[in-house]
């Protein structure tokens, strides 16, 4: 008689319906005044914020500077209202000073409602190391901790190979008793792209002279390729010949396996000229 009790509900509201909700509590125990045997009390349950969340990003994990890497990440909205407006996620190199790599908008996310976006990183310029690259929304909520995600991707030195060698004879003035020989050397990288900067080495006739050029745009938007000339051939000599020795590049190897010449001028090693 005279005593109190204090009885805790735990309600979990995950199914509520959004809208306000009457609670009443009654005690089953039969006395004399049913007028206070129930309480009650209205509860609005409202939805969840809008939550943009930042939910997976995949990308190869290693690429060969000058590879296209494609930055997948998917984005969703994990909270219970829509957003409506544009919204930016951005791509940023963390191990280059946070340099933004790309934007992508988003024209607004339903609640419950993902999206795929692709980013397609070219490493050409990239420095040789591994990568951390972070995908970020931009769109203020009241949940920061998902808003990001990051992974790393390797970049790997260039592999350099000759791709092809051409030659061609140019006669001297009328009367002259000399031509010259020119070979054209093109180099190519791992998937077989033209390639600039490649010192190429090699030597004429199997035992000299030695010659060497780099391989450069040549005005023609990255053709890889670079000439070296034999003058003074005597005419009595009806052919010249030149071998590749080496490739050299900042930060490359040279793949000698993979020397090739598409249109068969040459084995990919040597190539003649006849005069």
């Amino acid at each position: 008689m005279g005593a109190s009790t204090a009885c805790n509900f735990t309600w979990n509201t995950t199914n509520a319906a959004v809208g306000g909700h009457n609670l009443v509590a009654t005690q089953s125990l039969t006395d004399d005044n049913a007028a206070n045997n129930q309480s009650a009390m209205t509860v609005s349950v409202i939805a969840a914020p809008a939550d943009i969340a930042l939910a997976s990003i995949t990308a190869p994990s290693q690429v060969t500077v000058g590879d296209t890497a494609a930055v997948v990440m998917t984005v969703q909205n994990v909270g219970g209202q829509d957003v409506t407006n544009d919204f930016d996620v951005v791509l940023t190199d963390g191990t280059a000073g946070n340099a933004i790599l790309g934007t992508q908008t988003i024209p607004g996310l339903a609640a419950g409602v993902s999206v795929t976006r692709t980013f397609n990183w070219y490493t050409a310029g990239a420095g040789i190391w591994g990568h951390i690259l972070t995908a970020t929304q931009q769109q203020a909520d009241a949940n920061s901790s998902n808003n990001a995600r990051a992974i790393s991707i390797n970049v790997n030195p260039p592999n350099a190979h000759v791709g092809n060698l051409d030659g061609f004879a140019s006669n001297g003035v009328a009367g002259d008793t000399t031509w010259s020989a020119t070979v054209r050397i093109t180099a190519h990288d791992a998937k077989h792209h033209p390639l600039n900067g490649v010192t190429v080495s090699g030597t004429w006739n199997g035992s000299g002279p030695d010659a060497t050029c780099v391989t450069s745009d040549d005005g023609g938007g990255g053709t890889g390729t670079c000439t070296v000339v034999l003058s003074s051939i005597p005419n009595a000599t009806r052919y010249a010949s030149f071998a590749v020795s080496g490739m050299s590049l900042a930060g490359g190897s040279y793949n000698k396996w993979a020397n090739h010449d598409p249109d068969g001028s040459s084995n990919g090693f040597s190539v003649d000229v006849t005069h």
